[in-house]
Formats: C-alpha cells, structure tokens, sequence
C-alpha cells in the first residue's frame, strides 16, 4: 500500500510539474486540458498547481474529471443543443439530474411495456439500467448492442432497445438529463461544434481506468495536439 501510495504521488508529482512548466512558459491555460479520476483530485491538482505557478494573471485552469466536464460543456454548449432538438416547447436551462429521475421515468414506461422473461418489474429495471450504462460508457452504436444481443442469444433485446429509446426519448422531452443521457449529448456537442479547438494540450491521470467513451473523445482531439 505505501509502495502504491508513493507511485500515484510520484505520478501526480510529474503531471503537475509538467503542466506548471507549460503555463510558466506562457501557455494559456486554455489551451491545456486536464482530466483526473475525480472532483478530490482535481482539488488537490488546481490546489497545487496554483501554489506553484508563477505568472501573475490567469485564466482559469482547464482541469476536470471526465463527467465534470461533459455536465460543463453541456452548460456552456446548451443554446446549440437546444436549438438542435425538434420541439416547439423550448428550455432555457437543462435540468442536469441523478439516474433517479431517469429510474422514475423508466418505472412508468415499463407500466406500459410487457418484455419476454421479466415478471419481475424492479428486476427488469435493474437490467435495462445496467444495459443503458453499459451502452453509453463503452460508446456502442445500435449495430454493436445488436451484433451482442444475437451473440449471447438475449430473448429480451429488441424489447430492451425499445425501452431505452422511450427512456431518451422521455428524458429529451423533460430535458431531464442524468449523467449518462449527458455524455451521449457531449458526443454530439464536440463532434458538431469547435468547442475544444483552442485545446493544444492535454495531460491524464490513471488513463488505465478511463471508459471507452472517454477514449474516444481523446482520440478526436489527439489530431489537434501539440503534446
């Protein structure tokens, strides 16, 4: 445990000396971006960065977890995304919520919805909330969750990619967005707006534990990067 203890701090250490040196250098914090593993760790990172960078004026340092920044880019993106949804009643602001308000939109949806297998209505909101993560985190399109529903036989797919498309479709509706309906929204902000074209840097702490969806947003800036 110290021997791991000493790794992340060593580890830590050289991220934030290596983004000290670039904003001594004159780089714009702008032009950085950060992402760590959580809200404590970016703390401490912002905390000590601060302590040590020398230029006198500042933006505000570019460091987020991966979730802090999707729900940030949805606030800052949200006029296009509004403008990008087909209604005729329009929100001002986002309501940006927990998976319980999704959970209770899906309770009345599966009132109406019988699926094969399932007596069990909480059993099956168990199981079609894991799918809709598991969906969302490793960034499978429709012709994925189709080729591994026909893999492992599901006698319940179909019906359960009916039931997640009413549950987006609700929460669009409401506007009521959980953080999984967030990322989906995030992959359409930074794929159709040059929101993160001013990014020539980025630094990652624990890139090992990051989600494929995350990976994938990575792999649309890496193009742009001086490092």
């Amino acid at each position: 445990m110290l021997f791991n203890s000493y790794k992340n701090e060593t580890k830590n250490n050289l991220l934030i000396d290596k983004y000290i040196g670039l904003i001594n250098s004159g780089v714009k914090p702008s032009e950085v971006l950060v992402l760590v593993q959580n809200s404590t760790l970016k703390k401490k990172f912002i905390e000590h960065a601060l302590s040590k960078i020398e230029v006198n004026s500042i933006e505000k340092l570019n460091v987020h977890s991966f979730f802090s920044l999707v729900y940030n880019t949805l606030n800052d993106n949200w006029c296009f995304i509004e403008n990008s949804i087909p209604t005729s009643k329009h929100f001002i602001l986002p309501n940006l919520v927990g998976l319980e308000v999704s959970q209770f939109l899906l309770k009345d949806i599966l009132k109406q919805n019988e699926v094969k297998g399932y007596n069990s209505k909480k059993s099956l909101l168990h199981q079609i909330f894991r799918r809709y993560s598991l969906i969302v985190q490793n960034n499978l399109s429709n012709e994925d969750v189709q080729e591994r529903s026909k893999i492992l036989k599901e006698a319940f797919g179909e019906d359960a990619e009916l039931i997640i498309k009413k549950l987006l479709s609700s929460t669009l509706q409401s506007r009521s967005l959980d953080y999984l309906r967030q990322t989906l929204i995030f992959n359409f902000v930074y794929k159709n707006t040059d929101f993160f074209k001013d990014i020539k840097y980025l630094l990652i702490d624990d890139a090992d534990e990051m989600t494929p969806v995350c990976f994938e947003f990575i792999k649309y800036l890496k193009p742009q990067l001086k490092d």
